[in-house]
C-alpha cells in the first residue's frame, strides 16, 4: 500500500480497512468540503467521501483524483501506467515538475473507468518541507504550469482540459 513519505496512518487504520469494502480507495488526513466532493457515505461507522474525478470545465485541474496521502488497492483493477507514464517521460522535466501526481493518477483513472474515487479520513500529515524554497515569478510559474498541463492532456488526447490550458498559456503569455 503506497503511503506518502510524510502521512503516518491512524492506529486503527487496520479496523477501518476490514469495513471499507471499495476495490480502491484514497486516505486523507480530514475530509475535504469541495464541490466534487459528490456523497458522503456511511458504513460500518465509517464516513466515506466520493470524489469526482473528471471536471472538465472547473477552473482548476479539469481531471483530480483529489485528496491522496495513502492509496489503498484491494483487489486487481485494470490501471494501465505506462501510457501516462510513457508521456511525461517524453516531457521537458522543468513541465513535469509541475504537474500533480493527483492529475497524471486522475488519467490512469479515468482510463480504467474510475468516475468518482472514495476516501476516507484517517491519517496525520507531518509536511517535511524537502521542497528547497526558492524566489517564485507567479506569472512565469503560472506560464508554465498551463504549458505542462497544455502539453500532458493534448499528448493524451483530453481535448477540453488541453484547449482550455493552451488558451490559458496563450493569455498568460500575451501580459
Amino acid at each position: 500500500m503506497p503511503v506518502n513519505s510524510d502521512a503516518v496512518l491512524a492506529g486503527e487504520f487496520p479496523n477501518l480497512d476490514r469495513k471499507v469494502e471499495e476495490p480502491l480507495y484514497h486516505v486523507a488526513e480530514s475530509p475535504w468540503r469541495h464541490r466534487r466532493v459528490v456523497r458522503v457515505e456511511r458504513r460500518g461507522g465509517v464516513d466515506i467521501y466520493y470524489w469526482r474525478l473528471k471536471a472538465l470545465w472547473s477552473r482548476y485541474i479539469q481531471v483530480f483524483v483529489g485528496p491522496k496521502l495513502a492509496i489503498r488497492i484491494k483487489r486487481r483493477l485494470p490501471l494501465d501506467v505506462k501510457p501516462v507514464l510513457d508521456v511525461v517521460e517524453s516531457m521537458d522535466p522543468l513541465l513535469t515538475s509541475v504537474i500533480a501526481d493527483e492529475t497524471t493518477l486522475g488519467v490512469v483513472y479515468d482510463r480504467a473507468g474510475i468516475a468518482e474515487v472514495p476516501f476516507v479520513a484517517a491519517c496525520r500529515h507531518y509536511p517535511h518541507g524537502s521542497y528547497p524554497k526558492a524566489p517564485e515569478d507567479r506569472a512565469l510559474r503560472k506560464r508554465i504550469y498551463a504549458k505542462a498541463l497544455w502539453m500532458l492532456f493534448r499528448r493524451l488526447g483530453y481535448w477540453p482540459p488541453a484547449l482550455r490550458y493552451l488558451l490559458t498559456y496563450v493569455a498568460l503569455s500575451l501580459r
